[in-house]
Formats: C-alpha cells, structure tokens, sequence
C-alpha cells in the first residue's frame, strides 16, 4: 500500500558578503592572452574565478576561469561580483 506524502521545505537561507573592494585581488590575475574578439586579436586579461571578493569590477576583455565553467567577458561589457558571488555582466557603450 502506498501512502502520497507532501512536505513543503524550508527555504534556504544565503548570507550576503560585504562587498570589499572593486579591484580584484592581484592573486585572481592568472595572466594576458590574445583572444579574437570582432575579427581583432585582442589582449585579455585571464582571471581565476575562486579568487574573486564581492564588490570586484572586472572592465572587459576578460576571460574568468574556474573548474566547471568558463566567463567570457568581451571588451564591450564589465562585470560585477555581486553579494551572493554571482558575476553580473552589463554592456557598455
């Protein structure tokens, strides 16, 4: 015999940090490489994802790399490490 069971979670809760500074940490600087961007071979910044603080501004181009995913951010956008630690990308003109 089955019996349907139904549970409603708690909803979880997230801290957000204090942003410390714009200007990531030099350590999150990995080095430059050129990368193509509009036909133009471009220098671009390579940035190490784990190393990243709330509040760091990273002004494209710039590649963020980490174990599972890979954030382009191209010379036309900038980036902002919001609170949570989520990249947010804007277009600038």
């Amino acid at each position: 015999m089955q019996i349907p069971a139904r549970g409603i979670p708690d909803k979880p809760q997230f801290k957000k940090a204090k942003e410390i500074d714009e200007r990531p940490p030099e350590e999150a600087f990995l080095g430059e490489r050129e990368v193509i961007f509009d036909q133009k071979a471009t220098k671009t910044r390579i940035i190490d994802r784990h190393r990243l603080l709330s509040g760091n501004k990273i002004d494209g181009p710039a590649i963020v790399v980490e174990y599972s995913s890979t954030t382009v951010i191209p010379p036309f956008a900038n980036a902002l490490v919001d609170g949570y630690g989520n990249i947010i990308m804007e277009i600038v003109d």
